[in-house]
C-alpha cells in the first residue's frame, strides 16, 4: 500500500493513526493538537470516526 500513496498521504495516515490512538488513551482534544501540530478540529474529525464504530482494531 506505501507504493499507491504520496509521502504526503503517508503522513496525513500517520497523523490520524496517532489522533486516535491518543483520542483512545484519554487524551484532551486541545492536547493532541498541541502535540501533533494539528487543529482541534482534526481531532474531533477523529473522534467522530471512533464514535462511528471505525478503528475498532486500533
Amino acid at each position: 500500500m506505501i507504493n499507491i500513496l504520496t509521502p504526503r498521504e503517508i503522513d496525513e495516515l500517520s497523523t490520524r493513526l496517532q489522533i486516535v490512538k491518543l483520542l483512545k488513551k484519554g487524551l484532551p482534544h486541545q492536547e493532541i493538537a498541541r502535540r501533533l501540530g494539528v487543529g482541534v478540529a482534526t481531532v474531533t474529525r477523529g473522534s467522530r470516526e471512533i464514535r462511528m464504530g471505525r478503528f475498532k482494531n486500533i
